[in-house]
């Protein structure tokens, strides 16, 4: 892959704690989708975050990753993995 074409995805080592917990089957697929964005952020079940300028929702099935992205220096950083329930928007 061209790396111009490459975003970098950051993951803070709480949100890279939390994944650990989840169940093997849960974590492998986010996981995937966290590699995924390396080549585009936007693709999947995503919806813009109401009020924020590049803050975004990514569904993978029970649960929601919160990310921002910043076009200019091409970088995805992982804000939260949280399990959907009534409470996480």
């Amino acid at each position: 892959m061209n790396s111009t074409n490459t975003w970098r995805v950051l993951v803070p080592k709480r949100v890279a704690n939390r994944l650990v917990r989840l169940p093997k089957r849960d974590r492998e697929r986010i996981q995937e989708i966290l590699r995924d964005f390396e080549s585009d952020p936007w693709l999947g079940d995503i919806a813009k975050i109401k009020g924020e300028n590049t803050m975004w929702r990514r569904r993978v099935g029970n649960y929601r990753i919160f990310y921002s992205t910043y076009s200019d220096k091409k970088i995805v950083a992982v804000k939260e993995v949280e399990r959907r329930t009534s409470k996480t928007y």
